[in-house]
This record gives C-alpha cells, sequence and structure tokens, in this order.
C-alpha cells in the first residue's frame, strides 16, 4: 500500500534531501511548521519506513580513491543466494550493492586505492558456477550525482548544494576515519558527544574535523536513505552504449545529463563509449519518454539501450570497513 504524503511532508524531505544537517529551525521557517511539528513528522517517517536512516555523501576522489562498478547475472539457489548475500553485506570493500531485473541481476561497487583485478577475482569466485555474465567498469567518472525526487519553486526552498572541484587529495587521520565511519554506519545526524563517546575524543576535537570534512568537500551533504516503493516511486539503471562520440557531442551529452531532472547518478565508463545512470519514477512511461528523447536527440551517436529495475538496496555505506583501516 502506498504511503500518501502531504505536501508539508514533501517540502520536509526535499530540504532534507538537500542537506539532513541543515539546521531544525531554518527547515521549519521553511516548510511552514513549528521546530516540534518538524521532529515529530520525521520521527514519524522513520517509524514508518520512508526514512530508514541517514548518512553521509562521501567524496572518494578528495580521500584519493576510485570505484569500480560490476554488473552480474548469476543462478543461484535460495542456500546460495543467501551466502552471497551475507558475503556483499561483509565484504569490506564494496560500498553499494543492489539487486536487479532485466538484463542483470546484481550491481555492486567497490572502493579501491589501487588495481582492483585480484578483489575482482576474489569477488567472482563466491559466485563459483552459478556465474552466468559480468561487465567490470573499471574506470568510471561520475557526471552527477542528486537525490532530489521532489521539486518545489518556492524562493524560500533552499538552492541545491555544488559539489566542489577537488584540488588536492585530504589527508585524514584515525580519528577522522573513525568519524566518518560513525557517521555512516551509525547515524549521520549523531550529535558530537555521541560521536566523541564512540570514537574516543572529545566534543570539540570531534565538531572541529566534522566542520573540515565538510569544508574541504569530503563530505558533501547528509541525505536520509528513503525507500521509494514505500511512496510509489520506482528505481531504474538505465544503460546506454554510443556507436560515436565527437567531443561537442560528448559535451551535449553531459549537460543533458545534468539537466534532466529524472537522471539521479550518472557515470561515465572509461573503458568504452557507455553511460549508465539511475532514474527515479512514478510509472514505466516516464522512463520510455525519456529514453525516446535520448534516442531523438542522440540519434547517430546511441547503437544499444538497456535498463534494469532495481528490486531491492542490499547496502550502502559510503565508508565501509576497508577505508577505516587503511593505513596512513
Amino acid at each position: 500500500m502506498e504511503y500518501k504524503l502531504d505536501i508539508k511532508d514533501k517540502k520536509l524531505l526535499y530540504l532534507l534531501l538537500q542537506n539532513s544537517n541543515t539546521p531544525l529551525k531554518r527547515i521549519a521557517s521553511s516548510v511552514g511548521l513549528s521546530k516540534n511539528a518538524v521532529s515529530y513528522r520525521i520521527n514519524k517517517l522513520k517509524k514508518d519506513g520512508i526514512i530508514e536512516r541517514f548518512h553521509p555523501v562521501i567524496d572518494h576522489h578528495s580521500l584519493g580513491y576510485y570505484t569500480s562498478d560490476i554488473f552480474l547475472k548469476y543462478r543461484a539457489k535460495e542456500i546460495e543466494e543467501k551466502k552471497i548475500r551475507d558475503y556483499i553485506i561483509k565484504n569490506p570493500n564494496i560500498v553499494w550493492a543492489t539487486y536487479l531485473f532485466g538484463k542483470w541481476d546484481l550491481f555492486i561497487q567497490i572502493i579501491t586505492s589501487e588495481d582492483f583485478t585480484e578483489m575482482l577475482k576474489e569477488i567472482l569466485s563466491h559466485f563459483s558456477n552459478n556465474l552466468e555474465q559480468y561487465e567490470a567498469k573499471t574506470h568510471v567518472r561520475r557526471l552527477k550525482i542528486s537525490h532530489q525526487i521532489f521539486e518545489f519553486s518556492e524562493k524560500n526552498l533552499y538552492i541545491p548544494i555544488i559539489e566542489k572541484k577537488i584540488q588536492k587529495i585530504v589527508e585524514i587521520d584515525n580519528i577522522d576515519r573513525k568519524i566518518l565511519s560513525h557517521l555512516s554506519n551509525v547515524d549521520a545526524l549523531s550529535n558530537y558527544r555521541e560521536i566523541a563517546k564512540a570514537v574516543n575524543a572529545s566534543p570539540e576535537t570531534v565538531r572541529n574535523r566534522v566542520r573540515r570534512l565538510y569544508k574541504e568537500g569530503v563530505i558533501l551533504y547528509s541525505m536520509p536513505f528513503i525507500n521509494h516503493r514505500k511512496i510509489g516511486l520506482r528505481s531504474y539503471i538505465v544503460n546506454l552504449i554510443f556507436r560515436n562520440m565527437t567531443s561537442e557531442k560528448e559535451k551535449e551529452l553531459e549537460q543533458y545529463v545534468n539537466s534532466n531532472k529524472l537522471i539521479k547518478i550518472a557515470f561515465r565508463s572509461q573503458e568504452k563509449l557507455e553511460i549508465y545512470f539511475w532514474v527515479v519514477i512514478k510509472d514505466i512511461e516516464e522512463l520510455e519518454k525519456l529514453l525516446r528523447e535520448m534516442k531523438n536527440r542522440f540519434f547517430d551517436e546511441i547503437l544499444d539501450t538497456s535498463y534494469n529495475f532495481v528490486t531491492e538496496e542490499i547496502k550502502l555505506n559510503y565508508f565501509p570497513e576497508a577505508l577505516v583501516k587503511a593505513k596512513e
């Protein structure tokens, strides 16, 4: 059964998706509610399973890491499926994993600072004879990141955060890593005293370090993890393969991806002429309309299109265990 959001709920989620660390008083003023009413609504959305948790969005490139993506097609019986799922959840290098329906069965994103050939072999070995096909995208460039699912034109609502350009690698120590782990695994909205207790540091130290991590672009913003299906939305991963692409057309494509409100997260593969992106939509007709528009606009360039329905998010941890234990 679809959960019905009223206009106040939608504005509240809109602001939380822009940055959940925005002061409650400021959010209340923008939504047109009291602070207590905002707190009540946030707690209700959490209780009803619309907001599952809050987590920080971390720019791994600012720390000297990069991500690689794997799409997999496999067959597995129920007991084997459970083993695979447990392995994914516990794997210290996996940032993001989702079940898919379509050409692929599983999407995995891995973080590494080195060539991930051995890591890929180790992951594939856990699928044994069940693996039918896979594609590894070892060097990807992110074209866009936006988790916004609502649109408002009111002037009192905030402008979305602009991602900072990384000028140099940000150096972090063990305390920073523990802070980032706590924000990612426990709660991105934890107060300084809670974090201080968890990382064995003073609240003042934690406050200064968190502020620095935001200022230097390590943490882009914090946001709620929303269960889209409960509010009648569906997620799809779209893959577009191109036969050719001039520099002018590539620039036009990137501008299109960044301006299209249905496209939330997009990556450009470096191995071949391909992009893949996530859309969050109400019904499949929206996706079909988007693909028709892109085919018409890039008619001479697009070779093939495919899409996969995201059936379940298995894991999302922007600061997995491998980064917590990384050597300084």
